[in-house]
């Protein structure tokens, strides 16, 4: 069972993930997706963390694409990759992630690079512009006005990402098999509702299948 989240910012998205992943007792990949990128692919782990999509610069013609860093025989060489190169080495990591079993891997397009699965199961959480604002100026000491601003610019970056590598619609409905409102049963009733949500897809999936 492989479990991918999208989300809006502050809506509560990583807590809601690393919960889930608990009470499912499956491993939980976001930063560490990024090293194992790094690792897979022989470069340095910091040009991942620059191609987060929490990050994403301007776009251009090769979209996102950088210089990079990395070490052959103990001498640095220096180069360009595009973002299509990037998004590939990242597809691979978790195409290589979702072969060792069951996990829960939160946003970089999961759902679209496993596609071909049949025992996935994409979902998108997004919540109430309030509260995500309120959430956001909490976590990040800024005043409401800030918070916006960061919400706004956010969303953009990750719905553009999205939008260009899968060539669907980020948080559409019909991108994914679940979508929900934080805002509705608060963000530890969402994983509640979520957990018992992907159980019973679980069970029905294995008779399916007959697993």
């Amino acid at each position: 069972m492989i479990i991918t989240i999208g989300r809006q910012l502050g809506c509560g998205g990583h807590y809601i993930s690393k919960e889930l992943s608990k009470r499912l007792n499956i491993p939980f990949y976001d930063k560490e997706l990024l090293f194992k990128a790094a690792q897979l692919s022989g470069l340095d782990a910091e040009l991942f963390e620059r191609v987060d999509e929490n990050v994403r610069g301007k776009i251009s013609s090769g979209l996102f694409g950088f210089r990079y860093y990395f070490v052959m025989d103990g001498v640095p060489y220096y180069g360009g990759l595009s973002g299509e190169e990037l998004f590939k080495i990242q597809s691979d990591a978790i195409n290589y992630l979702s072969t060792q079993g069951s996990c829960l891997i939160l946003g970089r397009c999961a759902d679209f690079v496993l596609r071909d699965r049949h025992d996935i199961f994409n979902i998108f959480v997004c919540g109430d512009e309030a509260d995500r604002m309120e959430r956001i100026a909490e976590e990040n000491k800024i005043s409401m006005k800030e918070a916006r601003n960061m919400m706004i610019k956010s969303d953009k970056q990750r719905a553009i990402y999205y939008d260009f590598y899968t060539s669907k619609k980020w948080g559409y409905s019909e991108s994914y098999h679940a979508c929900i409102n934080t805002s509705v049963f608060g963000i530890d009733g969402t994983v509640t509702f979520l957990e018992k949500f992907i159980q019973a897809w679980d069970e029905q999936h294995k008779v399916k299948h007959g697993l």
